[in-house]
């Protein structure tokens, strides 16, 4: 591994989330000489540098068929192969051992869990079957056959997925495919979607590349389906009683949304594990070994109680012990706090992919990133209160070393500090950062006071009127930048 950590936040899509874990202390052991032949064997803990995570949005309806949008989400998690493998000193670039994978899908709770089991396994196959390049997983979950994943009768792949994938290739045939014909066009769009930041298609060794090394026939250790057992959101009782009661799923789906995703875990390169001692079952299998993982609370864990329920809060939401222990600290797996930034020059204009780079309380940032064209960047995975200082420059010409011309220090508000508080901080991010609180209020409410009736007066006072204003136009900001498309933005 290089000698500086990884970035801790990698990026977020539309559809995905791609992020470092923070990194762990190395395993340090005492040891003596030994006296004879004697000896003692340590084994290293499994532990994941990363994480991806695709979301339900990139699987068409209820179905294991992935979309074409999900190919900036596969460009994701070229990035963190290549930047969490372990490099060799004489070739810069060139990786030695990639870190390698284990897919676990997940449904939400609603419906049974023999179903919620099958769909789940399925979506990790097909994750699995893409980067691997197994078009004959593909071909088995298209025919519901249930030799690599358990069938779905629900998840019929048929005609929608064979037009979708031709209109992504651009291919104009028409019509019912043959086996081999399927064969050639899923191997197509395979290298359609797994693309990395160039555009180049990328492929994972299944040996290599994946925790159990293809040593188990049918994915054991490499992909596994986890139902509706570890659910991010767990509804309150009163808002499942109101969803059970609509005749329209629409808004349950969309607040469900969340517990539908798949996500893949890197390990540290060199980790192993054997197939047979996994504890999870296969993607073909039913959900009673599953069960043997549960904490002796699981059930009720995931269940509905009175008060909604979330993983990142109180981390008491998932019923396998086995998998809390592996995505515990993983950005993939509890809310991210999120922040969104614009960058400007010292006349006001927003700078295109600018270079810049931050530091956020302890943890430095030091490698060089890109903000989008838009002159966006996004900070994730942070903790608040908080404070963030940013460098920043204007896009080099070709072969330059970017200059950061430019130096903010900006504060992570917490939804839960006080008002005055907080909104000293939110006038010092609207640039009223005079070291006189009194006299950034006073600037604040001469510049938008108008926009009130009655107007304010430049009292410099924190009264509620002013408090109310400023609240609005902030949170007027932050929807102003999240409705500004950020898809190009750079990590």
């Amino acid at each position: 591994m290089s000698d500086s950590p990884p970035l801790t936040f990698l990026t977020i899509t539309d559809g995905g989330i791609g992020a470092s874990h923070v990194p762990t202390s190395p395993l340090r052991v005492t040891a003596g000489p030994a006296t004879g032949s004697e000896s003692n064997l340590i084994r290293s803990a499994l532990i994941p540098l990363a994480c991806w995570r695709l979301g339900d949005i990139r699987f068409a309806f209820d179905s294991s068929f992935i979309i074409p949008e999900a190919r900036s989400e596969f460009q994701v998690l070229a990035q963190l192969i290549a930047e969490h493998g372990e490099k060799t000193p004489f070739k810069p670039g060139e990786t030695l051992r990639p870190p390698p994978l284990s897919i676990f899908g997940h449904t939400d709770p609603t419906g049974n869990d023999d179903y919620n089991k099958a769909l789940s396994g399925r979506r990790a196959a097909a994750i699995y079957a893409a980067l691997t390049r197994r078009t004959d997983i593909w071909e088995d979950l298209f025919s519901n056959k249930g030799t690599f994943a358990q069938p779905a009768p629900g998840d019929l792949w048929g005609d929608p997925a064979i037009q979708s994938m031709r209109a992504a290739l651009k291919r104009t045939e028409t019509g019912k495919t043959t086996t081999t014909q399927r064969q050639s066009l899923f191997l197509e769009y395979m290298n359609f979607l797994c693309v990395d930041d160039q555009v180049k298609p990328f492929q994972v060794d299944p040996v290599e590349g994946f925790l159990g090394q293809k040593g188990d026939a049918h994915g054991k250790g490499d992909y596994q389906g986890c139902c509706e057992f570890n659910p991010i959101l767990v509804f309150s009782r009163a808002d499942k009683q109101k969803f059970d009661q609509q005749k329209d799923h629409t808004a349950r789906d969309a607040a469900n949304a969340p517990n539908r995703r798949v996500v893949v875990l890197l390990f540290r390169p060199g980790s192993r594990i054997t197939p047979g001692l996994w504890p999870c079952p296969r993607a073909k299998e039913p959900v009673a070994a599953c069960r043997k993982r549960f904490f002796s609370d699981g059930e009720r864990r995931r269940s509905v109680q009175e008060n909604q329920r979330e993983f990142k809060d109180q981390e008491d939401t998932f019923a396998c012990r086995f998998y809390q222990r592996l995505v515990t600290r993983s950005p993939c797996e509890r809310g991210l706090k999120t922040f969104r930034v614009r960058l400007y020059d010292a006349f006001g204009r927003t700078i295109p992919a600018a270079p810049f780079s931050f530091s956020i309380g302890s943890r430095k940032f030091t490698e060089l990133s890109s903000a989008s064209p838009e002159g966006i960047i996004t900070l994730a995975d942070v903790q608040v209160p908080e404070t963030c200082v940013i460098k920043w420059g204007f896009k080099p010409e070709k072969d330059e070393t970017p200059e950061l011309l430019f130096t903010r220090t900006i504060f992570l508000v917490a939804d839960s500090e006080p008002s005055a508080q907080a909104a000293q901080k939110k006038l010092h991010n609207l640039g009223y950062d005079d070291a006189d609180l009194k006299a950034s209020v006073t600037g604040f409410q001469l510049d938008f006071g108008h926009l009130v009736a009655p107007p304010l007066d430049a009292s410099g006072e924190l009264d509620d009127p002013t408090l109310k204003l400023l609240d609005r136009l902030y949170q007027q900001s932050l929807e102003d930048l999240r409705q500004t498309d950020v898809s190009g933005e750079g990590s």
